[in-house]
């Protein structure tokens, strides 16, 4: 196991156990199933010999239980000293542009704070290098788009929620219900704060029916933040979230198996662009691919497969290939 990897792990086995007390402690198993779903592979083994080495440094306190659970002590203070190459320098001011340029509106303040701070810690001659090879980047919105409108306000409330764990009261304006429905002022408790292709969701609990639910953050308004707490882990129905592709979240159908025969064409598309971590391309012969997911069904995802036309050969399950015929059939009606 490389050094960078133990260094990533460690990394996120603070990040697990950070903000946690001895009611909401995490097991070795639950940190190590953490760590495997952020694709690094890793034993219980590991994981306590991880704790061992960072409790020498780092306050990480443990529960008499059985098994035992680990969290951080509130009164530890992190420290970091933080070195970074120039190299280390251009990435994170490619990463805050494009962030800046892609993402909602709330974020471009805090990234220029952010640039601003970077810049007063280097010496003047590094800034203005730096500051000189911004012109040599240019981000453009790509066709996922960037939202439009721009819900500062609610926005900030809906990240505060999440930074403090707190309940929040909105609206919340869906294009697919009608009038009454969107005035009804609504709870709901806020987990996890998800970038899909762009797209701003807030993946939470609806305090309502109490199902988890993945909510555009743009079209939230009225936003209050409550002074009632979100106790306990974060759910176990957001492992899902591995399973989001194309923009959509859903976090109550379970995933299906996509196999899609294409051309070269088709193919070199998905060569060089991948859309899902469970992506699968093989080679058929010269002209015949075949290519395969399992993610949840979206029409994003139905859209962008009916937009290669010809070049598709066949697609299963039969449900999907409905759906693409539909755009198809749709398509060529309005046209004629």
């Amino acid at each position: 196991m490389s050094e960078l990897t133990k260094t990533r792990r460690q990394d996120l086995i603070l990040q697990y156990l950070r903000g946690l007390d001895s009611e909401n402690a995490l097991t070795i198993s639950e940190i190590a199933k953490r760590i495997k779903n952020e694709g690094i592979k890793v034993s219980g083994r590991t994981v306590r010999r991880d704790i061992e080495e960072l409790s020498c440094d780092y306050g990480i306190l443990s529960t008499e239980s059985y098994p035992e659970r680990f969290y951080l002590s509130q009164d530890f203070e992190f420290n970091y000293q933080i070195n970074l190459s120039e190299k280390h320098l251009q990435v994170l001011l490619i990463a805050l542009n494009s962030f800046k340029h892609t993402s909602h509106n709330y974020f471009e303040k805090y990234t220029n704070e952010i640039e601003t701070a970077f810049w007063g810690m280097l010496p003047d001659q590094m800034t203005k290098k730096m500051l000189a090879e911004k012109e040599h980047y240019f981000f453009d919105y790509s066709l996922s788009g960037k939202a439009e409108k721009s819900n500062l306000d609610d926005f900030e409330k809906v990240m505060r929620a999440i930074r403090e764990k707190k309940v929040i009261h909105c609206q919340n304006n869906s294009p697919y219900k009608d009038e009454q429905y969107n005035k009804r002022r609504r709870r709901f408790a806020p987990f996890i704060f998800a970038l899909t292709s762009g797209i701003p969701y807030v993946i939470c609990r609806d305090m309502e029916d109490q199902q988890i639910k993945g909510l555009r953050v743009t079209r939230m308004t009225n936003v209050e933040v409550s002074e009632e707490a979100i106790n306990g882990p974060i759910p176990k129905e957001l492992e899902k979230l591995k399973y989001s592709v194309a923009g959509w979240v859903s976090l109550t159908d379970e995933p299906i198996d996509v196999l899609v025969h294409c051309d070269a064409y088709m193919a070199r598309y998905f060569k060089e662009k991948r859309i899902h971590q469970s992506q699968k391309l093989k080679k058929i012969d010269d002209n015949s691919y075949e290519l395969s997911f399992q993610c949840n069904l979206s029409h994003d995802l139905i859209r962008m497969l009916a937009s290669f036309g010809e070049h598709l050969h066949s697609i299963t399950p039969s449900q999907v290939f409905e759906d693409v015929k539909m755009i198809w059939e749709n398509a060529l009606k309005k046209a004629s």
